[in-house]
């Protein structure tokens, strides 16, 4: 349970650095008998009554805004694409890392990169598209 607590304070920490909005907190579930509650942030934690999971309480957010439902309505463009690539690039040129796991960049591979257009095109033929240039006219 520990762990399950640890991870879900990092993935807080993390996630809340972009969208502090989104990421709350990180609260204990307790059980009762054959009933399930949430304690608070604030609940003080004792022998007799632990954690049986551990949860990351999230506000939610419009979900005409995933890209899923974008991509139906024919609004998910290249623009945004590249947006979220440069966004990602710039979290995770920021984020802390534990080298002591990946003592050397050659243990690890050459990264590869994905562009746009690769994604696009995957996403046009999931939906049918005949083509990129379609699928990214075919909101017009």
């Amino acid at each position: 349970m520990e762990k399950r607590q640890h991870f879900c304070t990092e993935e807080l920490l993390m996630n809340r650095r972009r969208t502090p909005e989104i990421y709350l907190e990180v609260l204990p579930i307790f059980q009762k008998g054959d009933r399930f509650y949430l304690g608070s942030s604030s609940t003080s934690l004792n022998a007799s009554e632990m954690p049986v999971e551990w949860t990351l309480k999230m506000r939610e957010f419009p979900q005409d805004c995933l890209f899923t439902s974008l991509l139906e309505r024919g609004e998910l463009t290249e623009e945004i694409m590249e947006k979220l690539r440069r966004e990602v690039a710039q979290f995770h040129s920021t984020a802390n890392s534990n080298e002591s796991e990946f003592a050397h960049q050659s243990q690890l591979g050459r990264p590869r990169r994905f562009g746009c257009g690769i994604d696009v095109s995957l996403m046009a033929q999931r939906t049918g598209v005949k083509s990129q240039h379609a699928f990214q006219k075919q909101k017009l």
